[in-house]
C-alpha cells in the first residue's frame, strides 16, 4: 500500500491541515474516540488519528508506534539524554525505555489512558489485533538518520509504544505494510469491507469528465476503472517517455451519478505517483477500496510513495476531508 521510501529499510514513515469539513466528518466519534486528537488546543476537532506500525532496531528488530507527528513536548524524554550525550554510548542514546514520569507524561500529552486500547486493523489479513495500552512499554527511539557523533536533540526522538513480539506475527511477514493503527476506548475499524482494487483499461470516451491536458511529444493518456460496490473508480494518466507524471482520480456513485471525489495527483520532491495494481505488468497491491471505518463514507489510498511525508486515506465523500495517517516519516 503505502511505499515509504527512506534510507533506512527499518524505518518505514505531515500531516495536512484539518479543513472544517474534515472536522465535520469526525464529529460523531464516541467520547473515547474524542479524547486522542491532534494535541490539547485541538480537542475540539475531534480528529480520528491513525498510525502506523514499523519495525525498529538494528540487531532485533521491535514493532513500534510513532506517536511524534501529534506528541511534540520538549520534555518528553530525560534531559540527560541529550546535555550529556557525549558521556552516553551511541547504543544507549539509540533506544531506551521511558520510565514511569515520562510515561506518566506521554499518555496525558495524548491524552489516552492506561486503560485505552491499542487496535491494530490488517485490512489485508482482515485481522484485527488488540491490547491495552498498559501492556506496552512506552520507549525512545533515535531516528535512522541521527548518525554516530553527530549533536542529537530531542527533535531526533520518535516517541511511542513497543509493541510484543507475538501480537504481529502475521502482519511483521509483510513488514507492517497492510497495518492501521488506532488508540483509544473504541474500535472505529470495519472489518472485511476492504478489497483489492484490480484496475481495467477503458477507452477516453468512458472516462466521466472531459478534460483538456495540454500534452507535450512524447507523453501519452492512458485511462482505467473499477467497479467496487455502489461505486466506479476512474483514473486517468499522463505519461511522459513512459513515467507516470500527473494522474486524475474520480469517484462516482452507480446509485445516483454523484461524482463523491475528484483528486488530482503529481510528482514531487517528497513524493511520487505510485503505479495502479495489475497493469503495465505490475504485481505491487498499492490500491486498496471499500468500507475501512465505522459508520463513515467509503475510502480508497495507495495512490502515492512517499520518500517523506505522510500518506492519506482517501474519504469518498466532497463534504469530507482526506485522513493523514501518521507515520513519522522524517527526511
Amino acid at each position: 500500500m503505502y511505499k515509504l521510501i527512506t534510507l533506512a529499510s527499518t524505518a518505514l514513515s505531515l500531516l495536512s491541515n484539518v479543513s472544517p469539513a474534515e472536522n465535520n466528518y469526525n464529529a460523531n466519534l464516541s467520547d473515547g474516540a474524542v479524547r486522542n486528537t491532534i494535541g490539547r488546543s485541538q480537542i475540539a476537532r475531534n480528529q480520528l488519528n491513525i498510525f502506523r506500525v514499523v519495525a525498529m532496531g538494528d540487531k532485533n528488530p521491535k514493532a513500534f508506534i510513532s506517536v511524534s507527528d501529534i506528541y511534540n513536548d520538549t520534555l518528553a524524554i530525560p534531559s540527560t539524554y541529550v546535555n550529556n550525550q557525549k558521556n552516553i554510548s551511541f547504543d544507549k542514546l539509540k533506544y531506551f525505555e521511558l520510565q514511569t514520569a515520562y510515561r506518566k507524561k506521554l499518555l496525558k500529552g495524548m491524552l489516552l489512558k492506561e486503560t485505552d486500547t491499542v487496535f491494530m486493523y490488517d485490512y489485508k489479513l482482515n485481522q484485527l489485533t488488540k491490547t491495552p495500552v498498559i501492556r506496552l512499554k512506552a520507549v525512545a527511539h533515535l531516528t535512522p538518520y541521527a548518525d554516530k557523533g553527530e549533536q542529537i536533540t530531542i527533535w531526533d526522538y520518535m516517541i511511542g509504544f513497543e509493541i510484543g513480539d507475538k501480537l504481529l506475527r502475521k502482519s511483521g511477514s509483510n513488514y507492517y505494510e497492510n497495518l492501521l493503527v488506532y488508540i483509544g476506548s473504541n474500535n472505529p475499524f470495519l472489518p472485511g469491507k476492504m478489497q483489492l482494487v484490480k484496475w481495467k483499461e477503458i477507452n477516453k470516451k468512458q472516462f466521466p469528465i472531459s478534460n483538456h491536458n495540454t500534452l507535450t511529444k512524447g507523453d501519452k493518456e492512458a485511462y482505467y476503472s473499477f467497479s467496487g460496490g455502489s461505486v466506479i473508480y476512474y483514473i486517468k494518466d499522463i505519461l511522459t517517455d513512459g513515467t507516470i507524471t500527473e494522474r486524475d482520480f474520480i469517484a462516482i456513485s452507480t446509485k445516483d451519478k454523484v461524482v463523491l471525489k475528484n483528486e488530482k495527483f503529481t510528482n514531487s520532491e517528497g513524493s511520487s505517483i505510485a503505479p495502479l495494481n495489475f497493469v503495465a505488468g505490475n504485481k505491487e497491491e498499492n490500491q486498496w477500496a471499500g468500507y475501512l471505518f465505522k459508520n463513515k463514507p467509503g475510502v480508497i489510498f495507495g495512490f502515492e510513495y512517499h520518500s517523506f511525508g505522510c500518506p492519506s486515506i482517501i474519504v469518498l465523500n466532497k463534504a469530507s476531508g482526506n485522513i493523514a495517517i501518521n507515520c513519522d516519516n522524517r527526511h
